[in-house]
């Protein structure tokens, strides 16, 4: 079998393409899909190789990229990829199943990307420091490149009395970057290399006995990433180059990690209880190398590290669920408990930092039907969270060009308590749908962040080893209602946040609190037979005060209707708009039209497709967004008007 798809169209560009070809093998014992697909129309393919599944291996860990250096850029715009990525993206992916003997069974899936990503816009940022603003305007031109490859390996074994299941993932991702940013009439040339590595096993095993379920995870990883950022010309030259102009700053960064994590546990049902004890052990070993070059300061190790940090964990845990016949009553008690030990090391600094802690980590969750319509829920839970090596290093690390940071400070500890309640109401014969909820999280941290940042925005970032509490409150209310008379089901999301903490900026303790609310229509519509509409709309404000002194309101809108024409039964048309206002001190719209076409061929088989994007040609996008004390007001030059060719065809 032969599946594919072909694209061809134009605009205000160059010749826009858009290609899927995916063979197919199927036999009793053996199945193959092999898929190749191409485009420059701005689909991400990369979200394609993304894992989304959830497989409980008994690791809180991931083998994820997670790159400190990084290119100064616009931020992405609230809206699909498709509007405004400029790419040329290659695809190629084998799936291949087989059955072995004993009843395994062995999957192979094996995928290989290669992206190259333009970007065009502009920033400016605004920082409020509690006792002056500072005010940034940049231009950025970036290119992304990337090769990325990934294989997958899992035999599986799935019988009554047995279930086994092992992964082997391989991974590797050559990317790199390069731009250009003008501020303030200075150019500054950047560039980006990232090369990242990892491989991963993963075992899990369940057996039965007698009436209970004894299971077995393991988790072994192994990750590897070197890292180097190109900056011309030199930055921070006061603090890195004797308050001399020089030419250029080269940091140099190399992690390396290795975790396994093992456990067994059973599960065992007593009446209405089911209990859950579990019992492992995980280790953790990071390893962070960096350098600064082209600075000519004495104090070297300052902008230097080889740092080491050992973990490790002994846990024992336990879930207990109840839940009555009647099902009126559902309750899980998890009660954790976990010794934990750290240590670290840095080559260029002879103090040696350890913490141990023995933490129980009690959650509770409980749901009661209160009648046929109404029902609730709460939850409670503590919870600790310990730094990583990313939030360790002692020598300065410039993550970008104009961020430089360090975190000359003790093992980071975050103790955080979670409180949710939540009240529902379900009526399905009159369809009526609402729900209200209230949660409220306070975190107790060892450390507190401080920020300084100059006249010309540039910021270094340090920790320091001062106890702190920030907290958050948040109420949300959801509606849902269909009228059957309208063919019509409305609903409506409201959400408010108010969060406090404590930062310092400038050398300057500040309260900083920031209130959000957030509101939310859609109506979904089928008027006759021939006609669909489809209508979704928000509303949010976005309010920060610095030691109770407000600063400007953020307002931003977005309204999206689409309107679906069945004229006929092999064919429809689709017309949609888009609205978008964002505002600090002016108001900024956007608008946006799209047209489409699809006709269906009995026979042959063919699905043929015309859409027009963007028919005003809307050539940017304004955008707002915050920080906890910063705005920051983005333009995006988005893909020109285009018309779009489809072909989908099988055989």
């Amino acid at each position: 079998t032969l599946a594919g798809t072909a694209e061809v169209g134009s605009g205000f560009s160059p010749l826009l393409w858009k290609v899927k070809a995916t063979p197919m093998l199927f036999t009793k014992k053996r199945q193959a899909i092999i898929s190749y697909q191409t485009n420059n129309t701005g689909n991400d393919l990369s979200r394609e190789i993304m894992d989304f599944s959830f497989e409980s291996f008994g690791s809180n860990l991931n083998t994820n990229e997670q790159d400190l250096l990084f290119l100064a850029e616009a931020s992405e715009p609230p809206f699909s990829k498709e509007r405004w990525l400029d790419n040329q993206s290659h695809l190629g992916s084998i799936n291949y199943l087989t059955k072995l003997k004993n009843d395994l069974e062995l999957k192979v899936n094996l995928t290989y990307l290669n992206d190259a990503q333009k970007q065009y816009g502009s920033r400016n940022t605004r920082f409020f420091t509690g006792n002056d603003t500072i005010s940034i305007f940049e231009n950025s031109a970036n290119q992304f490149f990337s090769n990325a490859v990934n294989g997958k390996f899992i035999l599986e074994k799935n019988e009554d009395k047995n279930y086994l299941k092992n992964k082997l993932e391989l991974k590797g991702n050559w990317a790199s970057g390069n731009g250009e940013l003008l501020r303030s009439g200075a150019l500054v040339e950047q560039g980006l290399k990232t090369p990242f590595k990892a491989i991963e096993n993963s075992f899990m095993l369940l057996n039965p006995v007698g009436k209970q379920l004894v299971t077995f995870n393991s988790n072994t990883a192994y990750m590897d990433s070197e890292e180097n950022l190109l900056v011309q010309p030199g930055q921070f030259p006061n603090l890195l180059n004797d308050s001399i102009p020089y030419s250029i700053t080269e940091q140099v960064l190399e992690k390396t990690e290795f975790f396994t994590n093992n456990s067994a546990g059973i599960r065992k049902a007593l009446g209405k209880f089911n209990i859950s004890p579990k019992i492992g052990f995980y280790i953790r070993e990071q390893n962070l190398e960096s350098n600064l070059y082209g600075i000519a300061t004495e104090a070297e190790r300052n902008y230097r590290n080889d740092l080491q940090l050992n973990s490790s964990e002994f846990y024992l845990d336990n879930t207990i669920n109840y839940k009555s016949d009647d099902e009126t009553w559902n309750l899980r008690l998890r009660t954790d408990l976990a010794y934990k030990n750290f240590s670290s090391e840095d080559g260029f600094y002879p103090e040696e930092r350890k913490l141990s802690r023995l933490i129980f980590e009690p959650n509770f969750f409980l749901n009661k039907k209160l009648s046929a319509l109404w029902e609730t829920e709460i939850s409670a839970g503590l919870n600790y969270n310990f730094g990583d090596i990313s939030r360790l290093y002692r020598g300065y690390v410039l993550t970008n060009y104009r961020n430089l940071q360090r975190y000359d400070a003790p093992i980071s500890e975050t103790r955080s308590e979670n409180y949710r309640y939540n009240l529902r109401y379900r009526n399905a014969l009159k369809q009526i749908f609402i729900s209200g909820s209230y949660s409220f999280q306070k975190n107790k941290n060892n450390l507190l962040y401080a920020s300084f940042i100059d006249a010309f925005g540039a910021g270094i970032m340090q920790a320091q080893e001062k106890e702190n509490i920030s907290s958050s409150h948040v109420i949300g209310l959801d509606l849902s209602k269909y009228y059957s008379k309208l063919n019509t089901t409305f609903k409506i999301n409201t959400n408010y946040t108010l969060s406090s903490r404590i930062q310092l900026l400038n050398n300057a303790l500040v309260d900083i609190d920031n209130t959000n609310y957030s509101g939310g229509l859609s109506i979904a519509s089928e008027v006759n037979s021939w006609l669909s509409a489809n209508y979704d709309g928000s509303i949010s404000i976005y309010q920060t005060q610095i030691d109770a002194v407000e600063l400007q309101k953020i307002y931003s809108n977005r309204h999206l209707l689409n309107l679906y024409f069945f004229l006929w039964d092999d064919q429809y048309l689709n017309f949609g708009g888009e609205y978008y206002t964002s505002s600090i001190i002016e108001t900024n719209a956007n608008y946006f039209l799209n047209l489409g076409y699809e006709y269906s061929f009995s026979k042959p088989k063919i699905d043929l497709s015309l859409h027009w994007n963007n028919i005003l040609n809307t050539e940017e996008f304004v955008n707002i967004s915050s920080s906890e004390y910063s705005f920051i007001e983005t333009s995006y030059r988005l893909r020109p008007s285009q018309v779009l060719l489809s072909l989908k065809f099988s055989f």
